[in-house]
C-alpha cells in the first residue's frame, strides 16, 4: 500500500528531506504536521517521536524555546508504552534546549536521568554522548572534578574511540591512578 500524499508516512519523508536539506524550519513544520495525522489516527507514539523530531529540527534552526515546548511531555508517552530508549532521548531533547536556553541545572537533570536510562539499556554509544553533555555542563558550573570523572565514564562507554578520544583516556586512566596512589612519606 502506497502513502497518499498527505499521509503520516509522506509527511515524515519530506520532513527527512527537509531536514537533511538543512531546511530545518520547513523540517519542524512538517513533522509537526505528521504528527497531528498520527495523534488525529490515535498514533500517540509515532506523534511523540514525531514531535521529538521537531524538537531537533527547532534547535537547529535557533528556536531552543520552541524545541523544549516540542519535547516536553514526549517522555511520558514513552514511559507509559515502557520504551526506555525513546524516553532517554525525548529527555535528551528536552535537556539540550534547556542547555541552548542557559538553564544549565535543569539541564543537568535530564541529562542524568536520560544517562541511567541509556545505562540500563547497555547502549554505550548514545550515553556516551549524554556523558560528555553533562561533562560540558559539570565546567559550566564549576564541578571540575565531577567533569572529569564523567568524561571518563563517557570514554569508557563508547566502544570505537577516535585517536583523541583514546588519548584521552589514557591520560584519565594514568590520573586516577595518580589520585588513588597513596600519599608518598616526607
Amino acid at each position: 500500500m502506497n502513502p497518499t500524499p498527505t499521509s503520516p508516512q509522506n509527511l515524515l519523508k519530506q520532513a527527512q528531506l527537509a531536514y537533511d536539506a538543512e531546511d530545518f524550519q520547513n523540517a519542524a513544520r512538517l513533522f509537526s504536521d505528521a504528527a497531528e495525522d498520527f495523534r488525529s489516527n490515535n498514533d500517540a507514539l509515532n506523534a511523540a517521536e514525531c514531535d521529538n523530531n521537531r524538537s531537533v529540527a527547532l534547535l537547529r534552526a535557533g528556536d531552543p524555546a520552541g524545541a523544549l515546548k516540542a519535547a516536553s511531555g514526549t517522555e511520558q508517552i514513552f514511559a507509559d508504552a515502557n520504551d526506555r530508549r525513546r524516553q532517554a532521548m525525548a529527555l535528551g531533547n528536552q535537556a539540550a534546549a534547556l542547555e541552548e536556553l542557559k538553564e544549565y541545572q535543569k539541564a543537568l537533570e535530564l541529562y542524568q536521568q536520560s544517562s541511567e536510562f541509556l545505562k540500563e539499556l547497555d547502549d554505550g554509544e548514545l550515553r556516551s554522548y549524554v556523558l560528555k553533555r553533562i561533562s560540558a555542563l559539570q565546567i559550566r558550573l564549576g564541578k571540575r572534578l565531577e567533569s572529569m570523572a564523567t568524561m571518563d565514564a563517557a570514554l569508557h562507554s563508547k566502544t570505537k574511540l577516535t585517536f583523541k578520544e583514546s588519548f584521552m583516556k589514557f591520560l584519565f586512566d594514568v590520573l586516577f591512578k595518580l589520585l588513588n596512589r597513596p600519599p608518598m612519606p616526607f
